[in-house]
């Protein structure tokens, strides 16, 4: 497998089927990436969430290689996640496997709108 060191990505605000991931995220939200060789844990994404409610933000995308700790919602870096929903703040995860997808030419606001459903909304398929 071809080893990603970086990847650039130019998002242009459109509608996909009236799911805008704009109005989720707002305008201005945050992106960090970590490439750790172990899953994010739920400090690191506390951590996150706090940048996020101090710059007063409606949410942000949290960019981690093997992903974050939780099989669960109610357990690690997801419980974490559910707790800043319930705050109003979105936090979207995407792994090296969604960041291959955009780079093989999957539209990322499509990787996004799977993010975020995968995150809130259990056992939906897209």
């Amino acid at each position: 497998m071809k080893k990603v060191r970086f990847i650039t990505i130019l998002v242009h605000r459109y509608y996909i089927a009236l799911f805008d991931i704009f109005d989720i995220l707002g305008s201005i939200f945050l992106i960090e990436c970590r490439n750790l060789n172990n899953k994010v844990d739920a400090k690191q994404i506390r951590d996150f969430g706090e940048k996020i409610r101090i710059k007063n933000l409606r949410g942000g995308i949290f960019i981690s290689r093997l992903g974050i700790t939780g099989k669960t919602q109610d357990i690690g870096a997801r419980r974490v996640i559910r707790d800043y929903a319930v705050q109003r703040k979105t936090i979207l995860i995407l792994n090296i496997k969604d960041l291959e997808e955009i780079s093989n030419g999957l539209n990322p606001l499509f990787i996004l709108k799977r993010a975020y459903c995968r995150m809130y909304f259990k056992n939906m398929k897209i």
